[in-house]
């Protein structure tokens, strides 16, 4: 089943950049950085996250630190159409079957 991961949207000063700030960090005080899905070969769970998050329309750059997710923008992708999916990518990264369903 797995936990759900709480998460908030914040803008910043850069319109290409959203900042997702989740209850639980992922890479420790790791540093990863990714400019496609090819840099997230491995199965650690910021590597899981970041090939997720480019199968969403519109993301060039997935930035992760402790629990704090930055994604970067196409120039001509919109944010309403992306930040709903982020947030649930992140939100069910934990999650192992739709408990929905259930």
């Amino acid at each position: 089943m797995g936990q759900i991961i709480n998460v908030e949207v914040r803008e910043v000063d850069d319109e290409s950049i959203r900042q997702f700030f989740m209850d639980r960090g992922l890479t420790g005080q790791g540093l990863e950085v990714y400019s496609g899905p090819e840099d997230a070969s491995s199965n650690k769970s910021s590597d899981r996250l970041a090939r997720r998050l480019f199968d969403v329309p519109g993301v060039a750059g997935v930035f992760l630190y402790a629990n704090v997710l930055s994604v970067t923008k196409a120039s001509d992708a919109a944010w309403d159409d992306m930040v709903p999916r982020v947030e649930e990518i992140v939100r069910n990264l934990f999650i192992s079957y739709d408990v929905n369903r259930v």
